[in-house]
């Protein structure tokens, strides 16, 4: 099952459980109040942990407990002398037995009578708890996705997708630090690149994307594969880590301009021609009104967010063209949207990835005038300086 939901959300149970504190308190806090769905988690737990706390709990009789101990041993029972039963109902025949098992148990430790249990049905009951619990681990394992936190990403660009029990990270643009838990046997944790993807097989690590491509990769704990495209593989472990050595180019490529259209049409986008972009192309990359305060970086809308992510995951994947054309669509349909700077950004460079070189740098130009102090700044004066 696929969960398109903020990989935070997690956090929100471990506020309500006084497991968040000091700082990490007032960064979820901070998170949630621009993330709709640790906003939303946030409320449905404090209401349910306020209902729980209003919950009396009553203590059963004692022949309303003998009742409900005869109940399980007799289904129990069942279950012992081979009583077929549908693939469906095996886990409730588990918990059939693991709660018998657990009467048994207290039975004994209150010193109450168990010629109710025969004990070839209390050692089964203790041998399956033990294999159920082990059996119920692995399962749950082998199909939710991994856990893992993003650390440290001030500036970058990303979005995370979940499908089964494989969790993948998209990373456009800038730095992100990760940490991951222990994996199941069939988890997987996978960093999609612009130019490549890391198989993730340990705790704490870090890259850097930088105008399409991956800047350095650094493992702290743990180790990671790095597969390039069009390059041999690597494994980097704890205390290594690569670098990019060779700068970036770009060189005019003639096929850009039909790409470009294939590509945008399939996507119900505007065409973006090869040549350098128009003023009215460029100006939907400007900011209709400059945002102050708290609206600085918060998303305008949830039907912003999956029109960004779209050309997010097209960008990663290397579909420059279309990622190109729905970063202009984004900015024409959401222009009060904070996020309207990183498609500015990632235009330029989608442009310079496809090798329209002044295409790429009539973007960067446009978003240096329109962002004179935004976070990609440097990089983008670097593609023009090269554009030259």
């Amino acid at each position: 099952m696929k969960d398109d939901r903020c990989p935070l959300t997690w956090k929100a149970a471990a506020l309500e459980d006084g497991r968040l504190e000091g700082a990490d308190v007032a960064s979820f806090d901070l998170h949630a109040s621009r993330c709709a769905d640790c906003r939303a988690e946030k409320k449905a737990l404090s209401a349910l942990y306020a209902r729980m706390r209003d919950v009396t709990l009553l203590e059963l009789a004692p022949l309303e407990r003998a009742r409900m101990r005869a109940s399980l041993l007799s289904r129990a029972n069942q279950r012992f002398v081979g009583r077929p039963r549908p693939a469906r109902a095996r886990w409730a025949a588990l918990a059939f037995i693991v709660a018998a098992g657990l009467v048994g148990v207290v039975a004994r430790k209150r010193g109450l009578p168990t010629r109710g249990m025969p004990s070839d049905l209390a050692t089964f009951a203790d041998r399956e708890v033990g294999e159920g619990a082990r059996l119920a681990d692995r399962e749950v394992g082998e199909a939710t996705p991994a856990h893992y936190e993003v650390v440290e990403a001030p500036h970058a660009v990303w979005r995370a997708r979940s499908a089964g029990a494989t969790e993948r990270v998209e990373l456009a643009d800038g730095a992100a630090r990760f940490e991951v838990g222990a994996l199941g046997v069939n988890q997987r944790f996978v960093v999609a690149l612009p130019d490549g993807e890391l198989e993730v097989h340990g705790r704490r690590f870090e890259v850097h994307v930088a105008l399409g491509r991956t800047k350095s990769v650094s493992v702290a704990d743990g180790s990671v594969i790095f597969r390039r495209h069009a390059a041999s593989e690597l494994v980097l472990r704890g205390g290594e880590g690569w670098t990019r050595t060779d700068a970036p180019t770009a060189t005019v490529a003639p096929v850009v301009a039909a790409t470009s259209r294939t590509e945008a049409k399939a996507a119900g986008a505007p065409a973006v021609a090869a040549e350098p972009a128009s003023p009215t192309a460029l100006s939907a990359l400007a900011p209709s009104s400059a945002p102050t305060g708290a609206d600085l970086r918060a998303p305008s809308s949830p039907l912003a967010g999956e029109s960004f992510d779209e050309a997010i995951g097209s960008f990663v994947h290397g579909s420059y063209a279309l990622a190109d054309a729905q970063l202009l669509a984004f900015a024409r349909r959401f222009p009060d949207d904070a996020r309207c700077e990183d498609a500015a950004f990632l235009s330029a460079v989608a442009r310079w990835r496809l090798g329209d070189a002044q295409g790429a740098r009539s973007r960067a130009e446009a978003y240096l005038g329109a962002y004179p102090n935004g976070l990609r700044r440097g990089e983008a004066r670097h593609i023009v300086d090269d554009a030259r």
